[in-house]
């Protein structure tokens, strides 16, 4: 005679069960990968592998104007800039309440692959105060802190760095009339890995890095500066 467990002991049972036969349910491969990744967000976290570019800015190499920094694999010459309240053959409009600071700069990728224009645009930040876009506050996403990077010849937006060929341009920044006019702005310039990840099917430019300072002296002047 097969003996049936008492009451007590057959809810534990069946509650057991039912959680393996769930757990089963729910160890798919995109589950499974979607777990791997959070662990290795949780382990990258844990050893500061998301420290602010802005802390380790303290600590970077520091370039010189007129002379190539490398930021692998950019590499990004920068000129003294200006200050303007708006610059017509940029196509830059005169912003009530903001103003312009340009950095001229000619850049280059040595990768063999060519690098698109809003990894470009998160390759450059700075410690401008009160940065703008539009005349409305700008946010501090990488993106966002970054310039808008134009042509030098043109003024048509840079879509992106073919391989070892050159483009001349202009980082252009928007700062608000009520910051202090700046004498001087520190521009860092942040380096890339290609690589693949668990994150995104294929290969792609990642572990966004600042590698270099460089202290951009400004000339010019607005006319809605504050006192």
């Amino acid at each position: 005679m097969v003996s049936t467990p008492p009451p007590s002991e057959q809810k534990p049972a069946a509650v057991r069960s039912a959680f393996a036969g769930w757990a089963a349910a729910q160890a798919t491969p995109r589950n499974l990968l979607l777990l791997g990744a959070l662990l290795v967000i949780a382990v990258t976290w844990a050893l500061g592998g998301f420290r602010s570019s802005a802390l380790a800015a303290a600590d970077l190499p520091r370039g010189a104007v007129g002379t190539e920094a490398s930021a692998s694999p950019l590499v990004a010459t920068l000129e003294q800039g200006r200050i303007v309240d708006s610059d017509d053959e940029l196509g830059l409009p005169d912003v009530d309440g903001s103003h312009y600071v340009l950095v001229p700069a000619m850049l280059t990728t040595t990768d063999p692959r060519p690098m698109a224009g809003l990894t470009l645009t998160r390759a450059f930040s700075s410690d401008l105060a009160g940065r703008t876009r539009f005349g409305a506050p700008a946010g501090d996403t990488d993106y966002e802190a970054g310039p808008e990077i134009l042509q030098a010849e043109d003024a048509v937006p840079v879509s992106g760095l073919q391989p070892d060929l050159p483009q001349s341009a202009v980082l252009v920044w928007e700062q608000s009339d009520q910051a202090a006019a700046p004498a001087e702005v520190a521009v860092t310039v942040h380096g890339y890995t290609w690589r693949s990840s668990i994150l995104s099917d294929g290969a792609a430019y990642w572990d966004r890095t600042p590698r270099v300072q460089i202290l951009v002296p400004l000339v010019g002047a607005r006319t809605g500066a504050t006192s």
